[in-house]
Order: structure tokens, then C-alpha cells, then sequence
């Protein structure tokens, strides 16, 4: 994936402070029993260089489903969004307006994400059941104090006029910079179909019995060390008590443990194959249009790290 749309927990809305991303996310029975229908189609995918299965890093703590190799990644979006609005900055100052474009945000931890709450020690260390996010965001989110003798950060363009914003807001609108945007955005014909397959907790992945029985497995071994599983079928891989608005001791330690259960389980992996088998038919229903959309993507971050590049934001 990417937030993408991104990370990928329901319990808790995370507004990032320095990083617009635009995720993708869930899907039908009826648009699964569709895709069903192409399952065929996929086998021509790996031909054409694309697998179809999940990987897992735990390095990174990324979770690389099928569908998220369509899509850009936070970092990606990050570069996008910027060089938008460097070609927005060029356009007003033209027209008289001062408007900063901000700077190129790549953090590694973007590429780190939950999938069914944490699952490597790395993130329950240091976020508990919060999302993996940068110190910025964690200030922002109210998760972490602002460090000593450092100022809120405010936006310079904060005291643009209506007059100039709008100015600012045509300027954004322009092709090139809508070139840039539509490469962040994930919609096509296979919106409706892979959407929820894209997100965690997925209903769809969540009522599958192989799932069913990866949580069983998980809860007996929470309940061994002493925590109580979530009955809620939307917070599953969760012990009760797990709380992503509050990072502290008690909530890292349950985190850890957590892990450790997902762990000697092989939670997490077998969560991913699962949803892995049940994108795929859907990858192979539209794989032209996913290659398509992708080359065009890439295009688009080859143009945006030369704007950025020039701007000197790089």
C-alpha cells in the first residue's frame, strides 16, 4: 500500500500534520464473486512482472499487498503533493501572490504501518497501538509534548487574503499540477471491487475462516499472557484495553506482548496471504488498467522529483 490510504487500523483517526495522503480501501461480496470470475486473468500477472502475493517487511514494518504496488506509497504521495505545489508556487508568484509550497517531507517511518494493529516489536517499542508517524505528527495528534525551546509550527501562508487563496487555489487547478494530484489518487473501474481488500481491519478478510482461525490462535495465546482478546470483530488482532491516542508504559508493554502472540502464531502472515488470494482475482480482472495507471504514476515521480529537484526542495 501506503496510507495509502494507509496505514490501516479503524479505532483511531489520525490527521497527519505533515503528509496529505490519500488511501485506498473495501470491497463487496458481490464485487469479490466478480473478481472471483477472473481469477484466470491473474495467472498472466507474474508474466507481466507483478506478484500477487504479500510480502512482509519487518525491517520497514511494511505490508506489501498486491493492490499497494498499484498505488503510490506515502513518500510517493509526499513527492507529488510537493512538486504540485512548487508548479501552484511558480503560477501565483506570477501573478503576484507569495505562496510557499513547503518542503519535501520522506520519513521512513511512512513506510512502516499496522496491519491488524501493530505487529513488529520496532513499532510497539515505540508507538504502542499508535500508528507508526513522525515526531512532527506525533505532536500534532497530541501523542508526544513539543520539545523544549521549539515553537508550534504555522503555516506561512496562513495570512493569504481570500483574494490570494484563490488565486492560489486556480493556480492549483491548472493541468500540469492536476497531472501530479491525479497520480495520488487511486480511483478507476476496480475502485469498487478492490476497496475494501485494501484496508485493515477488512470485514471481508476478517469473515474468512483461515482468518477465524488465525485469530483463534492469536487470542488463546493473549489470554495465556494474561490479556482479554476484543470481541469487537472490528478491532481483531486487539486485546481490550489497547489504545492508539495514548502512548505510555502500560499500552507499550501490552503492545509488545501483542506481538509476541502475532508472532508465534504467524498472525500477521497469514492475515496477509489471505487477503493477498482474495485481491487477486481482482488484480487479474484489471490488470491492464492497474499497469496502465501505475506507468503512469511513475511518469508522474519521475516529474516530480525533477520540479522538486529544481526548486531546490530536495
Amino acid at each position: 500500500m501506503d496510507e495509502r490510504c494507509s496505514t490501516r487500523t479503524g479505532r483511531w483517526l489520525v490527521v497527519l500534520a505533515a503528509l496529505a495522503v490519500l488511501l485506498s480501501g473495501c470491497s463487496d461480496s458481490s464485487s469479490l464473486a466478480a473478481g472471483a470470475d477472473s481469477a484466470d486473468k491473474a495467472e498472466a500477472a507474474p508474466a507481466r512482472g507483478v506478484s500477487l502475493d504479500a510480502e512482509l517487511d519487518p525491517v520497514s514494518g511494511a505490508v506489501i499487498l498486491p493492490y499497494d504496488r498499484f498505488v503510490v506509497t506515502k513518500n510517493e504521495d509526499s513527492l507529488l503533493v510537493t512538486a504540485a505545489s512548487v508548479l501552484a508556487s511558480k503560477c501565483a508568484k506570477d501573478q503576484g501572490v507569495a505562496f510557499d509550497p513547503g518542503r519535501l517531507i520522506q520519513n521512513p517511518v511512512y513506510d512502516s504501518e499496522q496491519f491488524y494493529g501493530p505487529w513488529t516489536v520496532a513499532q510497539a517499542e515505540r508507538f504502542g497501538f499508535a500508528p507508526p508517524m513522525s515526531e512532527a505528527d506525533l505532536v500534532a495528534n497530541g501523542l508526544a509534548e513539543l520539545p523544549a525551546g521549539q515553537s508550534a509550527w504555522e503555516s506561512p501562508n496562513v495570512n493569504l487574503t481570500d483574494a490570494q487563496l484563490a488565486v492560489v487555489e486556480d493556480c492549483q487547478g491548472r493541468e500540469d499540477a492536476q497531472r501530479l494530484w491525479a497520480a495520488v489518487t487511486s480511483t478507476g473501474p476496480w475502485w469498487s471491487a478492490i476497496k475494501d481488500l485494501s484496508f485493515s481491519p477488512s470485514p471481508t478478510v476478517a469473515e474468512d475462516p483461515r482468518v477465524q482461525a488465525a485469530w483463534s490462535d492469536l487470542s488463546a495465546c493473549l489470554v495465556r499472557q494474561g490479556l482479554e482478546p476484543e470481541a469487537d470483530p472490528d478491532y481483531i488482532g486487539l486485546p481490550k484495553g489497547a489504545d492508539g491516542n495514548v502512548i505510555n508504559a502500560e499500552q507499550i508493554s501490552m503492545a509488545l506482548t501483542t506481538v509476541q502472540c502475532k508472532d508465534e502464531v504467524n498472525f500477521t502472515k497469514r492475515v496477509a496471504d489471505v487477503t493477498a488470494e482474495l485481491q487477486a482475482p481482482i488484480i487479474g480482472q484489471y490488470l491492464d488498467e492497474l499497469v496502465a495507471h501505475r506507468a503512469a504514476v511513475d511518469s508522474a515521480l519521475a516529474e516530480a522529483r525533477s520540479i522538486v529537484a529544481e526548486a531546490g526542495l530536495s
